[in-house]
């Protein structure tokens, strides 16, 4: 198995745009450092998560991929790869999740199942329905759910506002994202909402999206008891998504690799100044 072409298929660097979502959770949940065993399989839940994720999206959207002029030149297109070498990939890693998920907490282990099926089952809503942005978002937005049970076992009403957060905060970048691809998608009948919306209100729901995740996360901050440090976060946080409409502005493809190293920037800035205030308290 070529092992190196998988890894850069899958872009595992992205990994760290999921990973500060994740470790929100746990801290926030812990009230402080959850202990270096629970960061350890929160952290290999997540890499399983996403290597699982990826490999099965690039799986399922190959044949779409092979026509679109962004994407056409990817391994599996290229076949580079075989997909039986994905599948065997993308198995592997939602078996690393489900290990992991055993280490942490017996709820963790007894929802992964759930978890993979969500995991799987995003990569296809495109073919349904223009909310698929959303659907990647919740999605992504089980890391700081299951880093929160992971920690505490239970389910508690902080935790499904940083859910609801964190899918519009990825649903919102994943308008920006597609309406890149918006002629390429309704020539091959996908659904999205630069697709049914035109890609000019579309950006306006995406800017939404950003503008409700900002107020959930202050709802957030006042619950969890969050103090300056969080809001002054939150306050830099407001700049990089003004940065980040405005290198996404004029429909500029070119420009997604640094709107999106702008969002990897702004779920560490929340980590970190989450972080901050938890351990200062």
């Amino acid at each position: 198995m070529r092992l190196g072409i998988l890894l850069t298929m899958i872009r595992m660097e992205h990994t760290l745009f999921s990973l500060p979502f994740a470790y929100t959770g746990a801290f926030l949940a812990a009230r402080g450092f959850p202990g270096w065993g629970r960061l350890f399989w929160i952290t290999l839940a997540m890499v399983g998560a996403h290597g699982g994720a990826m490999a099965w999206n690039r799986l399922a959207d190959a044949r779409y991929d092979a026509v679109n002029p962004r994407t056409k030149e990817w391994a599996l297109p290229q076949g580079k790869v075989r997909p039986a070498e994905v599948v065997v990939f993308a198995l592997a890693n939602f078996l690393l999740l489900a290990y992991a998920a055993y280490r942490l907490e017996p709820v963790c282990f007894y929802l992964a199942p759930a978890a993979i099926v969500f995991l799987v089952f995003y990569s296809y809503t495109k073919r349904f329905t223009s909310l698929c942005h959303f659907f990647l978002g919740g999605t992504l937005a089980l890391g700081p759910v299951g880093a929160w049970l992971a920690v505490t076992g239970r389910v508690e009403l902080a935790p499904a506002i940083l859910w609801a957060a964190v899918t519009l905060w990825v649903g919102g970048f994943d308008i920006f994202y597609q309406a890149v691809d918006v002629e390429v998608d309704r020539r091959l009948g996908l659904h999205s909402l630069p697709v049914r919306l035109g890609v000019g209100r579309s950006l306006l729901v995406g800017v939404g999206c950003h503008v409700a995740t900002l107020l959930l996360l202050v709802l957030l901050g006042r619950l969890a008891g969050l103090g300056p440090l969080y809001l002054l976060g939150l306050a830099l946080l407001l700049l990089l998504f003004v940065w980040e409409v405005a290198l996404l502005k004029g429909h500029r493809p070119e420009r997604l690799g640094a709107a999106f190293n702008v969002n990897l920037t702004a779920g560490v800035l929340v980590f970190a100044f989450t972080l901050l205030d938890v351990l200062t308290i």
